[in-house]
């Protein structure tokens, strides 16, 4: 029932929004968001007390005991735009000079949607710069990272012909958590092929050279014997004719995976 009155008032030190930073400017929706300079068990004992925005739209608080000072939020159901963050408690309001930038993850149709087994593709598309982005479907399971707005992968050679992929990345609501775009992608890969093959007659021990598509995954034999590759891409691949190849005239065959080609030419071990 009795007050005693101070002589010296006392001042609440509030929070400053100028002392919020985002870890990454921008993200994707939904995503973890990550955040340092909140000072959560300064200001708020109890986070779950307060209200987080981004912008106006509400975000919850995401327990991460492995950050640190550094507070961790899920972003869902946020349209693509430029935001703010704040917060509101019983005690302070506080909203970031900083500013974040959500995207929904999209991406163009390419022009050229057929390409050779193990050549790469790009997909051009609102990709975060340096962000990994997961591609599967129909067997592919391919992890590139986001350069200057496109991703690019190599086209396994266990695929021929028409496949569909999608495109995610990691959430990591809980452990291990992928979010993969409901927009698909149609693809076309053709099997390899060849235009020359010289010389096509040799010592073992010789180097050949084969030239044409897709030729970055082939093994290749000479009259049964297997011949050591020491180049390969896309576009030609070099071996040496194998000390066991029997000596006269034998087919070259060549195979990836229980895909078979013979040469037109005989090739003649010296």
């Amino acid at each position: 029932k009795d007050s005693v009155i101070f002589k010296d008032s006392i001042e609440l030190i509030r929070p400053l929004g100028s002392n919020i930073h985002f870890t990454k400017k921008v993200i994707h929706s939904p995503s973890l968001m990550r955040i340092d300079g909140i000072d959560m068990y300064t200001y708020l004992m109890n986070p779950e007390k307060a209200s987080y925005y981004l912008g106006k739209h509400s975000i919850a608080h995401f327990f991460d005991s492995s950050t640190g000072s550094i507070e961790t939020f899920t972003v869902g159901d946020v349209s693509d735009g430029v935001y703010t963050f704040g917060y509101s408690s019983p005690y302070y309001s506080v909203s970031s000079t900083e500013r974040v930038e959500v995207r929904t993850l999209k991406w163009n149709t390419p022009a050229d949607l057929t390409k050779f087994v193990g050549e790469p593709f790009t997909i051009t598309g609102n990709f975060i710069e340096g962000q990994t982005y997961s591609v599967i479907g129909n067997g592919i399971y391919e992890y590139p990272v986001a350069r200057d707005g496109k991703i690019q992968f190599a086209l396994p050679g266990y695929i021929i012909g028409s496949t569909e992929i999608q495109i995610g990345y990691s959430v990591n609501y809980n452990y291990n958590e992928n979010y993969y775009s409901p927009q698909k992608q149609q693809l076309y890969i053709r099997n390899f092929e060849v235009t020359s093959i010289s010389p096509l007659k040799g010592y073992p021990g010789d180097v050949v050279t084969i030239k044409g598509r897709g030729l970055s995954q082939i093994n290749v034999t000479i009259g049964g014997a297997y011949a050591t590759s020491v180049f390969r891409s896309s576009e030609e691949l070099r071996f040496i004719v194998p000390a066991f190849a029997s000596r006269g005239k034998s087919e070259v065959i060549m195979t990836m995976h229980d895909k078979t080609m013979k040469c037109k030419d005989l090739f003649e071990v010296l």
